[in-house]
């Protein structure tokens, strides 16, 4: 039961957390070194130093899936869930498909301390789009033109061919021209809009207003928000469960 599942996250994630030794991208033979030297530290169990080094191939220009997932797995090894989520969704942006970065996410979600229940239609939304997680913001792009196409097509084919077989296509491809539509436009949204975070402070007060406003619950370390609005030095933020409130903008990390 629930024990056995916490034994195979624990061991599965065990497995995962081996940093990833090659970056997609061509890297310079500096840079190559410079990656390295953090895989050589990360295997030493100096996590703060490959951190470092990895993020200095960063710095050179290297925002690749491989660098950041080791990012992640360099601050889950510190006991920094929060850090370690940020870094792991940025990853999933470059490699959305990786298992062992799928389950590293699952293994830190497992050990976050506020259990958000999401609202059903978020629930039902996430079962109907199953996919748009697994693909990259391109992919769902290029889904998107080709359906667009292989729609009409279908359609111009429909008014010289009419049959079954191809009312049967126009529907199907109407059918996927519009989830992907859909799915491309949530992209868009999420690209335009301030976007998620996750907490990273230990414990992070959610208040009423930003400033010297009553403080109505309080979140902690690995707990992932959506941002709504911004002031100085403040962001209001929804959770999965419809809660909202503000929060002082350095708890939070944006993905």
């Amino acid at each position: 039961g629930v024990v056995t599942h916490a034994l195979l996250l624990v061991s599965v994630g065990a497995v995962c957390l081996f940093p990833l030794i090659s970056a997609s991208e061509k890297l310079s033979p500096g840079e190559d070194n410079l990656f390295e030297a953090a895989n050589l530290a990360y295997e030493s169990n100096d996590f703060a130093g490959a951190a470092e080094k990895y993020k200095q191939v960063r710095d050179a220009g290297i925002d690749s899936g491989e660098v950041l997932y080791n990012l992640g797995n360099c601050y889950f090894r510190m006991g920094r869930a929060g850090m370690a989520m940020v870094y792991y969704e940025r990853a999933r942006k470059f490699i959305p498909r990786n298992r062992n970065l799928l389950a590293n996410i699952v293994l830190t979600e497992s050990r976050a301390v506020d259990k958000i229940t999401p609202l059903k239609v978020w629930v039902v939304a996430r079962k109907l789009f199953f996919w748009h997680h697994r693909l990259t913001v391109r992919e769902i792009s290029l889904i998107f033109i080709a359906a667009n196409a292989a729609f009409w097509a279908s359609v111009a084919t429909l008014a010289i061919a009419r049959n079954r077989f191809v009312r049967i296509a126009v529907v199907l491809m109407g059918i996927i021209l519009v989830l992907s539509g859909v799915s491309y436009t949530l992209s868009e949204i999420e690209r335009r809009g301030l976007g998620t975070a996750v907490v990273v402070a230990d414990e992070a007060a959610v208040q009423t207003g930003p400033g010297n406003y009553a403080v109505t619950f309080k979140l902690h370390d690995g707990t992932r928000l959506k941002l709504v609005d911004w002031r100085e030095g403040w962001y209001q933020i929804r959770l999965a469960d419809g809660k909202r409130g503000w929060i002082e903008a350095d708890n939070v990390e944006k993905i």
